[in-house]
This record gives C-alpha cells, structure tokens and sequence, in this order.
C-alpha cells in the first residue's frame, strides 16, 4: 500500500481514539521511526514527511500535531530516541535488522501508539497497519496491542477494521469486527 494512502489513513484513525487527549496532553506527537541506513526505510520516511506536509494537518481534534523523525540503527537505540522525541503515535517505516518486539516493549510500558503502512506488522504487534486487500486498503488493528497500548479506539472504528486478538467473554476468537477472519 502506498505511503500516501496508509499515512493519512493512520492519521484518520486518531480521530477515533478516545484516550488521546489524555494521552498526549497539549500537543500530539506524531513520530516516524526509521532506519536511515536501510533504503526502504529511508524512503518510506522520506515520502511520509512529504505526506503530511501536503496534509497541512496540524491539529487532530482540536490538539495541535507535531511531527518529529526517529532515526534508529538497532534496539538499542530506540526507548531512548522515542522519549526523547515525546512520541505519543509511533509510525514505523519498513525496518531491517530491528526487533518490532523491541519497538512494541517500549510502545506498551510508555503508552505510545504503534501503526504501520508494512502489511504483517499488526500481526507482529503494532496496533494499527493499513495493509492491501483486494488493491484497497485495509485498516488492521490489533486489539491487544491496543489496549496495552493505552489506545481506545471507538466501536465505529473497531467495526469497520478487520480486528485481530479480539477475545470476548472468555471466547476463543482470533478475529473480531465486521469483517473479522
């Protein structure tokens, strides 16, 4: 799926959670984590500050919107880089030689919402991912890491997304939503 078709997607979404302004605060803090020694990464970084430029969004619900680049060159370097950049919504490009185990760890102790435009990475543990179906796009959520994200999507959001980790009144469900699989 294009960067410019899952960024302002991703951005739409945020519209949809009810705890952003108590987690964000005064300003929202949009960051885009990437790899600059990974040329996928690099480029997917580099046309999502073009996105949101055009976008000209700068205040999602009433709250301004800041956004901010996170270079990273392994785990190492990412709780540090992610504090210090404030993030509350972490965009994370196509990584390499990056643990997203490591991204998801940080993401849920500190409350930093995780999404994507790379297709299997909310399977991997990112709350949101637009990924491709039928060459339409496809908002993914994953409702645990959702909620251990400190992320609380609207019903209307939920129903419309195919959602996965959904477990309702002890059910053994895998998917939830409207077009749960």
């Amino acid at each position: 799926m294009p960067v410019e078709t899952h960024v302002p997607i991703c951005i739409k979404a945020l519209t949809f959670d009810r705890s952003l302004p108590k987690r964000a605060g005064d300003e929202i803090v949009f960051a885009i984590l990437f790899q600059p020694r990974y040329l996928a990464s690099n480029s997917t970084h580099d046309e999502a500050l073009h996105v949101v430029r055009d976008l000209g969004i700068d205040d999602i619900n009433g709250i301004p919107v800041r956004y901010v680049s996170i270079p990273v060159s392994d785990e190492a370097d990412i709780e540090r880089a992610v504090l210090d950049s404030e993030a509350d919504i972490l965009y994370v490009a196509p990584l390499r030689a990056v643990s997203l185990d490591a991204i998801t760890r940080v993401s849920r102790e500190h409350d930093v919402m995780t999404c994507s435009g790379v297709d299997g990475y909310g399977e991997a543990g990112l709350t949101l991912t637009v990924a491709a179906r039928a060459e339409k796009p496809e908002i993914v959520i994953n409702y645990t890491a959702m909620t251990e994200e400190g992320v609380d999507f609207t019903a209307q959001l939920l129903g419309y997304a195919r959602v996965l980790n959904y477990r309702e009144a002890g059910a053994n469900a895998t998917g939830a939503g409207r077009r749960a699989r």
